[in-house]
C-alpha cells in the first residue's frame, strides 16, 4: 500500500530548532525577526538614555551581571490587531537584559545565552496593555502603571531609574 504524505510547509520548518544557535533567526517567522530587531533597538535607546544620566549608571553598576526581565510590554508596543493578524503570541514575548559592568543593559538572546534559562533577579511589568495609557501615566509622573518585583536592592534601583531618568530628546 502506498502512503502519500503531504509536503512540508513553511510552518513545519519554522518549528524545527536550529542546530546552530547563531542561525536561530533563520527558523523564526518574519514577525519574530522584526520583534527581535525592535528589542535590539529598544536596548540601544535605553542605553543612550542611561548613559546620559551618570547617577542612573552609578546605581546600576553594583548590580553588574544581574538579570532583569521586562514582561507584558510587547502588547503595548505593537499596534492594535497586528499580533492577532499574524498569529503571534506577544504575551509570551519579553525582554531579558543583563546589567553590564558599565551600568548599561545587554539584551540576552534566548537562543544563544545560558542566562536565558536562569531565573531573573528582577521583573519589570506594565499594568496596562495600552502604550498610550502607560506613556500618559508616566508623563504625569504616575508610575503605578509599572511594577518592579524581585531582589529588593535591585528593584529599588530600577524603580529609581524609572522614576528619575528622562530622555532629553530636545538635546539629542
Amino acid at each position: 500500500m502506498l502512503v502519500v504524505t503531504p509536503a512540508p510547509t513553511l510552518r513545519d520548518f519554522q518549528r524545527i530548532a536550529a542546530y546552530n544557535p547563531c542561525m536561530h533567526h533563520a527558523t523564526q517567522s518574519p514577525l519574530a525577526r522584526l520583534m527581535v530587531a525592535g528589542l535590539d533597538r529598544l536596548t540601544l535607546v535605553a542605553n543612550h538614555v542611561l548613559a546620559a544620566e551618570p547617577q542612573a549608571v552609578a546605581r546600576l553598576k553594583p548590580h553588574s551581571g544581574r538579570v532583569v526581565d521586562a514582561q507584558g510590554l510587547m502588547p503595548a508596543l505593537l499596534p492594535t490587531g497586528l499580533a492577532a493578524m499574524v498569529g503571534a503570541d506577544v504575551d509570551a514575548v519579553h525582554v531579558r537584559w543583563r546589567i553590564t559592568p558599565a551600568g548599561l543593559l545587554d539584551r540576552v538572546a534566548p537562543a544563544t545565552d545560558s542566562l536565558a534559562v536562569q531565573a531573573a533577579d528582577a521583573v519589570v511589568s506594565a499594568s496596562s496593555q495600552s502604550l498610550t495609557t502607560v506613556l500618559r501615566a508616566m508623563a504625569a509622573h504616575d508610575f503605578s502603571v509599572v511594577q518592579v518585583h524581585g531582589d529588593a536592592a535591585l528593584a529599588a534601583d530600577i524603580q529609581w531609574v524609572i522614576e528619575n531618568v528622562r530622555w532629553d530628546y530636545a538635546g539629542d
